[in-house]
């Protein structure tokens, strides 16, 4: 009997060891790299103002750390919309860069602005001046309707859950990319930003140096060593060739979207808060060739629409949906629909000559003019990063 027994536990040694031993160093990767790492003590961390690169790897909780990021900083301006929105950097607020916060990527559709702002409202954090991005395929009658309601919810809830639950949810895909060598243990111990040399959290943020700054404006690792342009825009000529994602045709602008648009302004107005709205930026050849096919109408009629919407409001719309009509070009974009830095410094100079009462006492205008006349070699990253840590 005595013998069988140690025959059992000899035998359940030798499964369970294997499957500790996956655990505790797929999870202990999660962990040491904080890709569990609560956001409300990375949005606490960042508003300290120390130097530091946020990117989970496996979870895009943009809404929710936007969110808390918003709430722990109380901005006076605002920056809210998609990954669109994401290259508006502190720099350019110059006299009260501690006022600015970028909450781009935050919301997928007109339907989550309201939802954003209500709990800004409920801790007391709603801006004064808000900029808000305003996707084309938002306004899209043929577009697809998300389920907005369960994806913020899913989002917040997923926050609330213990960082282990979280841990065993992506420990399989944790292990992959370590047997990928996607993911170096080594790097995660560092816990650096490869592109700036600050620190870092989030697997996405060590390993590749995606991920979001103190000012929540987005670190594209690939342009420090841009690829060729046509490498850069190929991705979007396809989407338009199969007409899907941001580059799907439509005939109408989409009323009920439009409607929404309506109640955010009613709701700003009400509160007090200033709202500049624009339809961000597409690739010069990407919008020209959207505009040929004459499959995409939908993209005048919603700015059209737009206009009057906010005229009604007195509130300033302006579109942008050609980076050319800032003088950007092809050479000035990260992809076919994400504008580089020097694309949304021209746009915020465009927002600000049209509200200068509004967004004035935040800029100075004669810097960013400046800041706009640089190099062509200048134009993907217009504003330095901080110097890494010095060695000791």
């Amino acid at each position: 009997m005595t013998q069988k027994r140690n025959m059992f536990w000899i035998k359940l040694a030798a499964f369970l060891l294997p499957a500790l031993a996956y655990l505790a160093a797929t999870m202990g990767i999660g962990f040491i790299g904080g890709e569990f790492t609560n956001i409300r003590k990375v949005a606490e961390m960042q508003a300290q103002g120390k130097a530091l690169i946020y990117g989970r790897a496996y979870r895009d909780n943009y809404f929710a750390y936007k969110l808390i990021s918003s709430q722990v900083r109380k901005p006076e301006l605002l920056i809210l919309g998609s990954s669109r929105t994401m290259q508006f950097r502190s720099q350019l607020a110059d006299l009260r860069p501690g006022a600015f916060y970028n909450a781009g990527g935050a919301v997928q559709s007109i339907f989550e602005v309201l939802p954003f702002l209500h709990a800004l409202e409920e801790t007391g954090s709603l801006p004064k001046a808000l900029i808000l991005g305003l996707d084309q395929p938002w306004f899209n009658a043929s577009a697809p309707s998300l389920n907005i309601r369960r994806r913020v919810r899913e989002q917040m809830d997923e926050e609330k859950s213990t960082p282990l639950n979280r841990a065993l949810n992506v420990s399989k895909l944790i292990f992959m990319d370590m047997a990928a060598g996607k993911v170096s243990p080594v790097r995660i111990l560092d816990r650096l930003d490869p592109v700036t040399g600050q620190p870092a959290l989030g697997i996405a943020a060590i390993m590749r140096g995606s991920g979001f700054r103190n000012d929540g404006s987005y670190q594209y690792p690939i342009l420090k060593n841009p690829p060729p342009v046509d490498e850069r825009l190929a991705e979007g000529y396809q989407r338009i060739k199969d007409n899907i994602s941001h580059f799907a045709a439509g005939a109408e602008a989409n009323g009920s979207s439009l409607r929404e648009m309506e109640s955010v302004l009613a709701y700003c107005k009400k509160h007090g808060i200033f709202v500049a709205g624009f339809s961000p930026p597409f690739a010069p050849g990407a919008y020209a060739a959207m505009q040929a096919g004459g499959k995409h109408a939908y993209l005048a009629k919603s700015a059209d629409s737009l206009s009057r919407v906010f005229l009604i409001s007195g509130f300033p719309y302006r579109d942008f949906g050609n980076a050319a009509w800032v003088e950007g070009e092809d050479e000035d974009m990260v992809d076919a629909f994400h504008g580089s830095e020097f694309v949304y410094l021209r746009i915020y100079q465009e927002l600000l000559a049209l509200a200068p009462a509004y967004l004035g006492p935040f800029s100075n205008a004669q810097a960013l003019a400046s800041a706009a006349s640089m190099p062509r070699s200048h134009r993907l990253i217009v504003f330095e990063d901080p110097e890494p840590p010095k060695q000791r």
